[in-house]
């Protein structure tokens, strides 16, 4: 299973980077169909990353992507996340990514190299994907 930081999707919709764009696209396509995780924070995220971004269109239209996604509750994972801050000290919103990627037994991928870095710290696998795009789309084909 797989944790997707919000980070990807706001690459597939609004980078001007055409290499974050097509990483975030191609695993986005080569991901379709298997069970996706998010922490239900993921819709927060989005909302003011794409509002700072100058996302002007209806926030339900940005939130269908979230149709794609299995949300992990607060009250399912809110132990794990204060572990995971208690032990590794993370962003507030990276113990939520860590936390579900613990509780789903998944490996997270963002594109967000310290939240990465700090995942592997609590002992999950990660990626990130704009430099292990080669390996992670082989391991998840695989």
């Amino acid at each position: 299973m797989i944790v997707v930081d919000v980070s990807v999707f706001v690459d597939s919709l609004f980078s001007s980077n055409p290499d974050r764009y097509q990483k975030a696209i191609g695993f986005l396509k080569a991901v379709d169909g298997m069970p996706l995780y998010a922490p239900r924070i993921f819709r927060v995220e989005l909302i003011a990353v794409a509002r700072r971004l100058g996302f002007k269109g209806k926030r339900q239209e940005l939130l269908g992507i979230v149709e794609k996604l299995n949300l992990v509750e607060e009250h399912g994972i809110i132990s794990v996340t204060e572990y995971v801050a208690d032990q590794i000290h993370p962003r507030a919103v990276d113990a939520y990514y860590i936390a579900t990627a613990i509780i789903t037994n998944s490996i997270l991928v963002a594109n967000d190299k310290l939240m990465v870095k700090n995942a592997r710290k609590a002992g999950i696998e990660a990626s990130y994907l704009l430099e292990e795009y080669d390996v992670l789309l082989n391991r998840v084909k695989g």
